[in-house]
């Protein structure tokens, strides 16, 4: 671990490293210090922040382990572009856990569950980057036989097809649960579908160009 030269794998591990380390301080010190009665916070709020703090804890010790161990996301061969996605991709990672366990220890301490927020995440954040990865791992959009532009175009015009395709799913499950006006949902709904149209505009554009 730690031997690689390259520098974005080197952030890559520090980050991580950094959050594992934080985490584990701040675990250290809520147990240290036990359970104190303060305006707006309650015993149950005081597990969640324990179990939310092992969590980051445990998923950084995870995600270095397999970027260091069994997943090559940064080998010599791919160009910057993508290994700016996968430290991005990792990122995302450790945020669809966390997501998760915010829900689950929501409902655990608290007896407060969204289905809205679970069913965002299961169909929407997860698949959204699952799809972006294998996209990435099966297509020449991001490798060296691209130019720099090339590399740097599609990886730009990834990150916005996954906004604005997470930002139809999400919306989608808002006009469900009817968490918004429905008016303003479907006019952010026109918008995402005219931008993922425009992006994909110009994915075509760039890449036809290269």
């Amino acid at each position: 671990m730690f031997k690689k030269s390259d520098k974005v794998f080197k952030i890559s591990n520090i980050f991580f490293v950094f959050v594992a380390v934080m985490s584990l301080l701040s675990l250290l010190s809520l147990l240290i210090s036990g359970y104190k009665e303060v305006e707006g916070s309650t015993i149950s709020t005081y597990y969640i922040n324990i179990s939310m703090f092992i969590t980051y804890l445990l998923s950084s010790i995870i995600i270095l382990y397999i970027s260091n161990k069994k997943i090559e996301f940064y080998k010599d061969d791919y160009p910057l572009s993508r290994k700016i996605f996968n430290i991005f991709f990792l990122i995302l990672c450790l945020s669809i856990v966390v997501m998760l366990s915010t829900i689950i220890f929501s409902k655990i301490f608290l007896n407060i569950f969204s289905m809205y927020s679970l069913l965002s995440v299961v169909f929407g954040y997860i698949p959204i980057y699952a799809v972006s990865y294998y996209i990435i791992n099966k297509n020449e959009l991001l490798t060296i036989n691209n130019d720099k532009k090339t590399n740097i175009g599609n990886l730009i015009i990834l990150f916005l097809l996954m906004n604005y395709s997470l930002n139809v799913i999400v919306l989608v499950f808002q006009m469900i649960f009817e968490i918004n006006d429905i008016m303003v949902i479907i006019s952010s709904l026109c918008i995402s579908f005219i931008w993922i149209f425009i992006v994909l505009i110009a994915y075509n554009l760039i890449n036809k160009k290269a």
